[in-house]
């Protein structure tokens, strides 16, 4: 969150994420930034940062993807809360710090 609207950028390693067959980055209409990642497979595991800034300032928060070896077990879903909209200049802030993920190979990430 941040007001106004932080521009956020997505990074594997040092590499920009770009919206392409791989990589979906939205806002959903509570104004939440998701990254999602279609097929993970081996080449997908490692570092995601994001980075959020506006006029106020910067901040990013990194988390790692692992590969499940257990092709069976499927992450159960994750909610976010709601959040009020605030009326004066914020510097850009994470509301839920993203996490260390383990996907199957072949399904996604989000």
């Amino acid at each position: 969150m941040g007001k106004p609207d932080p521009i956020i950028n997505w990074y594997f390693g040092a590499t920009r994420i770009d919206n392409n067959q791989k990589y979906e980055l939205l806002k959903d209409s509570s104004n939440h930034y998701l990254l999602i990642i279609r097929e993970v497979d081996t080449h997908d595991q490692g570092e995601y940062t994001c980075n959020a800034s506006n006029c106020k300032g910067e901040t990013s928060w990194s988390a790692n993807l692992y590969l499940n070896e257990n092709q069976n077990k499927k992450a159960s879903p994750v909610s976010v809360d709601e959040i009020k909209p605030a009326k004066a200049l914020v510097a850009p802030n994470f509301l839920r710090k993203i996490k260390d993920s383990t996907v199957s190979e072949g399904h996604s990430a989000k």
